[in-house]
């Protein structure tokens, strides 16, 4: 299938299953005031810090205010690494929320449903997407 939709509650538990896969980089996006309000598991934040440093590279844009990348960099300061970057843009109307690992397993979603595909073109669109709002963003 070139998509296929993941229900709402193993969402965590697929994306979890992909990172511990990763062998090379992490991409995600992610909206500011979410993240605050519900945050992901520490789970999953400690299972990003065992894939930094295994030399797995993960890049996040934020999408809200600078308040909230603030809040939201020093908790999650145990990231720290050379192979993190973290990055916010004010833009939140450009903001489109995914993660994709290695560029080739793509996880987004779409009016509250998730999806992933393996479909090249997809998966280089997105990262297309994500290299745009990356490069626009600041620190």
């Amino acid at each position: 299938m070139l998509i296929t939709k993941i229900e709402q509650t193993v969402i965590v538990d697929e994306v979890m299953r992909a990172v511990r896969n990763a062998t090379k980089c992490i991409y995600a996006t992610m909206l500011l005031s979410q993240e605050l309000q519900s945050p992901l598991p520490k789970t999953y934040h400690d299972l990003l810090g065992r894939k930094i440093k295994e030399g797995v590279k993960v890049y996040r844009v934020g999408f809200g205010a600078r308040g909230e990348y603030n809040t939201f960099a020093l908790s999650s300061k145990n990231l720290d690494s050379k192979s993190y970057s973290f990055r916010y843009l004010n833009k939140v109307s450009e903001y489109q929320r995914m993660l994709c690992i290695d560029e080739k397993k793509l996880f987004f979603g779409v009016d509250g449903s998730f999806f992933t595909s393996e479909y090249k073109p997809l998966v280089k669109v997105f990262m297309q997407y994500f290299n745009s709002q990356y490069n626009k963003a600041k620190i």
